[in-house]
């Protein structure tokens, strides 16, 4: 049989089978319909319904996967195995490895089908984003994005979208997280996906973009807008990850309640599923609330975080990890165990590349605060002044705000007042409060050599 490069069309492919069966076109067609239609279908003249496909290919002892798609079955068989092992070697932390044999896999190149191509590809981002290359696993969405849109499979266009907005807002591209969730967001209605578990997924991705970057208004609206849409008709799941999200947006309003009793409902939904990924960063995302409340919660906090750490170990990325024990170093501070943070900020620092921004100073911003409480000052500030350049070079504005607020609180605690007024006033750059109009800036006019970078 042809490879699937030499068939490139239904037609052709048909016309090929047929040949090798030895049938002529009126055989082909039997009494179901007329030999005409069968020189159509070969000249890609008439798009064959289902029902034509299941007859046409029982007749000439092929699969319909074959002649959709041009997928030989022994081949598909292959490439389906290589990539079902590629995706358990994902989930159970050995991305390296899997990327490997999706690497020898894709090598193959023109053996593979459209479909196979884009199968191994998808793995492929999956295996590059779990080992921290967010700005190469985009590259590949970005692709299959842009090969789903145009074969109009829009179930996977939007599922793909959401991994795409999650990489770009992961390696510090908020700004265009948002602009690429919005866009999608806007043909959800038209392809008659309105509530679905895709749109309630890319819906949830865009208020939590929203509020990294501080727009914490836009992200209460698109959160209640996400609610209404996938009440009556989305998944557990789809209702779980928007009321993760929309936990996120109370807490930053100051809602501590509200926030934990969202969190609450979409534990409980996201327990009764099967995504244990999903489910471990919810624990880890309400032990960060239960770390933040008032008084904090630092005991069972770790409970959780103990808990989704033994998870994301077999199912989880590199910056999964990072987060998790970023957060049980805190809660170690708390209980007054400051080795033991130290060791774990270390272990997070350790796992995450440059392509994570926000982790990263997420982790110096933590370890800063541990180095402060053990006295070692100087490695405090320089540990928080790394945080907030890393940060400075991000849009996202909440957390490099966050991020300068520490600082600046650090700065208070060493006596370095004006240190300390200059990143007060760009923490409140980053969230969009800048001078009147006729004052001067001082955080515009900082060099790139004093203590925090300039202001964007």
């Amino acid at each position: 049989m042809h490879s699937a490069s030499d068939l490139g069309t239904f037609g052709s492919r048909l016309h090929a089978a047929r040949l090798q069966a030895g049938l002529s076109q009126a055989e082909l067609a039997g009494g179901d319909f007329h030999s005409s239609y069968v020189s159509l279908l070969e000249s890609d003249k008439r798009t064959p319904t289902h029902d034509i496909v299941a007859a046409v290919a029982l007749r000439l002892g092929v699969s319909e996967d074959y002649l959709l798609h041009g997928d030989d079955p022994a081949l598909a068989n292959q490439v389906a195995l290589a990539v079902t092992y590629a995706e358990i070697a994902v989930r159970n932390g050995e991305a390296a490895d899997a990327l490997a044999q999706i690497d020898a896999l894709i090598a193959r190149g023109g053996q593979l089908s459209p479909r196979l191509h884009a199968q191994a590809h998808r793995v492929r981002a999956q295996a590059l984003e779990a080992v921290g290359r967010l700005r190469d696993a985009a590259t590949e969405l970005e692709e299959l994005a842009a090969a789903a849109q145009h074969g109009h499979r829009w179930n996977d266009y939007l599922a793909i979208t959401v991994d795409l907005v999650r990489c770009y807002q992961q390696a510090g591209d908020t700004d265009h997280s948002i602009d690429l969730a919005r866009s999608a967001l806007s043909d959800v209605s038209g392809l008659g996906l309105a509530g679905s578990d895709e749109h309630a997924r890319l819906a949830a991705t865009l208020v939590g973009c929203y509020y990294v970057r501080g727009d914490l208004t836009k992200a209460a609206i698109e959160a209640q807008h996400a609610l209404e849409a996938v009440e009556s008709r989305g998944s557990a799941t789809a209702r779980g990850s928007v009321l993760w999200n929309a936990s996120l947006v109370a807490e930053a309003g100051g809602n501590i309640d509200e926030a934990l009793a969202l969190a609450e409902r979409a534990l409980a939904l996201f327990a009764d599923g099967d995504d244990e990924r999903a489910l471990a960063r919810l624990q880890v995302a309400y032990a960060w609330l239960l770390l933040r409340t008032t008084p904090p919660q630092p005991q069972e906090a770790r409970k959780l975080l103990t808990r989704a750490h033994k998870t994301l170990k077999d199912v989880g990325a590199a910056a999964d990890l990072a987060s998790v024990e970023t957060e049980l170093a805190v809660a170690a501070l708390m209980l007054g165990e400051p080795e033991r943070a130290l060791s774990l900020v270390d272990d997070a620092s350790n796992r995450l590349t440059d392509d994570s921004p926000i982790e990263q100073a997420s982790a110096r911003l933590i370890r800063g605060r541990v180095l402060m409480s053990m006295r070692r000052r100087a490695q405090a500030t320089k540990e928080y002044r790394a945080a907030a350049e890393t940060l400075a070079q991000t849009t996202s504005g909440r957390t490099a705000a966050a991020a300068w607020r520490e600082l600046a609180d650090a700065y208070v605690r060493l006596g370095m007042v004006e240190e300390a007024a200059l990143a007060y006033q760009q923490a409140l750059t980053d969230v969009g409060i800048t001078a009147a109009p006729g004052v001067d800036d001082p955080t515009s006019r900082r060099e790139p050599t004093s203590t925090a970078p300039r202001g964007r």
